[in-house]
């Protein structure tokens, strides 16, 4: 009988073995994107739309560099930024901060990112890392604190393409990739005016239009569609112009122009990154702050603010090609940049406070689809000024989106008054109207659908009233 006991404390023992060896078999399964005390770069390419690159299926080879570079990445589907121009998307990106909380909103009056908010690079400079950033100025210019946390930042030349920094990059690398790193590179290659070099200019042209494309094309009416202005000459006088089809397929041909061009120009960091071994203990993101409109619904680029919650526009690539990874994975739910920061930080295995962050870690989603966000969010305040040809009045908008239904709030108020001068609702079904199309704000079988969206979208939009005390 002894023995028999002994036999059966034996088994117990082997069999509770078992089950904690399995146990944190699967439980190292479920961390196993854990990559502590790898290196980081993100590799901004603002004004670059997903649509538009060969990985997320564009028909045109405009982007082989990237997409062969990243063919066994991680690519999201329903990446989302929070606001449709730079400035204020690249504050949430180095904060995991929503623009109404952050409040780097406007370049001229209180657009400077506060002391008490945490950046990334401050934190993993703290963690250990050495710290870069190579940016094209403009929208991240230091004056904004965006350098804080970085050991060098580069900004000297406004909006310069990322090609400008391209031989400095590939020198640091060669000089630092024995060091724990976070390199960030962000440059404004594909911003307007599209006008690429000829090699690259010539290579998609198929359009009989004379327009010239040494100037940006912004809306300024948002009730006329197709008319822009394209400059302001010496005496103030805005030139106005309406494009037609031949002017936009011209557009779209030098913009695919554009990010060839970029992709070939980020082909020797690439190269780079690869020659040094650096993809296996380094974690490579690439995303967008944003898109453009290039004729959609008749808007162009984003000035009007009308348009420019498009998915078009917001809808952002977000590809992460993490050592542990070895194959193409798309990811369908929902994800928005500021769940970027909190992710890296979880997979570099970095104490954050998860209170001081509004964005959330997409780890559970890629191990097990778990969903991370019921929705995405998005919103916009520009202050104008009784003497702009621009803007002589205050536009709010804001957006609320599931992977199903999508609402979108234009407002408009008096300068000085604060009167209201425009309140409209777009309301669109995003299953059935993909490019929405068809706004069904006033249809009766959405109506209650876009309400409920309106009831959290409100919330969000009081806090985005309080930076101008509306």
């Amino acid at each position: 009988m002894k023995i028999f006991f002994i036999n059966m404390l034996i088994f117990f023992i082997i069999f509770m073995a078992a089950i904690f060896y399995w146990g944190n078999k699967n439980n190292n399964k479920q961390v196993g994107l854990g990559c502590q005390d790898c290196n980081l770069i993100i590799i901004s390419l603002t004004n670059t739309r997903k649509d538009h690159l060969g990985i997320y299926g564009y028909k045109r080879d405009t982007s082989s560099n990237i997409d062969n570079f990243f063919n066994d990445a991680l690519v999201f589907d329903n990446a989302f930024s929070p606001s449709p121009w730079t400035l204020p998307s690249a504050a949430s990106l180095m904060t995991s901060l929503f623009p109404w909380e952050h409040k780097v909103v406007n370049r001229y009056e209180e657009n400077k990112l506060p002391q008490g908010i945490k950046t990334l690079p401050e934190i993993l400079k703290k963690s250990g890392y050495l710290t870069a950033g190579f940016t094209g100025g403009g929208d991240y210019s230091r004056q904004y604190g965006f350098d804080r946390g970085f050991t060098l930042y580069r900004d000297e030349k406004d909006f310069s393409k990322l090609s400008y920094y391209k031989e400095d990059i590939i020198d640091w690398l060669e000089e630092n990739y024995k060091n724990k790193f976070f390199l960030f590179l962000q440059g404004f290659d594909n911003h307007c005016p599209f006008n690429p070099s000829d090699q690259f200019k010539n290579k998609y042209t198929n359009s009989s239009s004379t327009l010239d494309m040494k100037s940006c094309f912004w809306n300024l009416d948002d009730s006329k569609e197709n008319l822009v202005f394209t400059k302001i000459s010496e005496n103030k006088d805005i030139t106005y112009k309406y494009l037609n089809e031949q002017d936009r397929q011209k557009l779209i041909d030098y913009y695919d122009g554009g990010i060839t061009q970029m992709d070939n120009n980020i082909k020797e960091i690439l190269e780079t990154i690869s020659s040094l071994r650096l993809e296996k203990n380094t974690i490579i993101i690439l995303t967008s702050e944003h898109g453009d409109l290039i004729g959609e619904k008749g808007r162009f680029m984003r000035t009007d603010i009308i348009g420019a919650f498009q998915d078009i526009v917001l809808n952002i690539p977000l590809i992460i090609k993490h050592p542990s990874i070895d194959k193409k994975r798309e990811i369908k739910g929902l994800v928005q940049s500021i769940d970027i920061m909190p992710s890296i930080l979880k997979l570099l295995n970095i104490y954050y406070d998860k209170n001081s962050l509004q964005g959330e870690s997409i780890i559970p989603l890629i191990v097990d689809n778990k969903k991370i966000n019921d929705f995405v969010y998005a919103g916009l305040v520009y202050k104008g000024s009784k003497d702009s040809k621009f803007f002589n009045n205050i536009r709010i908008s804001s957006m609320i989106r599931n992977l199903n239904y999508k609402l979108i709030h234009y407002q408009i108020f008096d300068l000085e008054s604060l009167e209201s001068l425009k309140n409209s609702y777009e309301f669109y079904d995003i299953d059935k109207d993909f490019n929405e199309l068809n706004n069904n704000w006033t249809k009766i079988d959405f109506s209650k659908k876009g309400q409920e969206l309106e009831k959290k979208l409100f919330i969000i939009e009081n806090k985005i009233k309080e930076i101008f005390s509306l």
